[in-house]
């Protein structure tokens, strides 16, 4: 089971539990889709996109659950 990385906002991951859905981050609904990280690169990650940000959510995902949906891309 190959884990995946996403770094949500504490109050966007927390409405998400109370509404059953997760919608993403303003950068994910802008790109039309969720931002992923693996292990590896999830620090420099949380660096490049999150630095200064202190209420973040590490939220880990099993890849295989999303089946055909998840996309692996070059990171930029």
């Amino acid at each position: 089971m190959p884990v995946i990385y996403h770094l949500a906002r504490n109050a966007g991951w927390r409405a998400a539990e109370r509404s059953g859905s997760y919608t993403g981050t303003k950068e994910d609904r802008a790109d039309g889709y969720l931002h992923f990280s693996t292990a590896g690169q999830i620090a420099e990650s949380a660096a490049k996109h999150r630095r200064g940000e202190a209420d973040i959510v590490l939220v880990a995902v099993d890849a295989d659950s999303l089946g055909g949906a998840l996309r692996w891309e070059p990171s930029r």
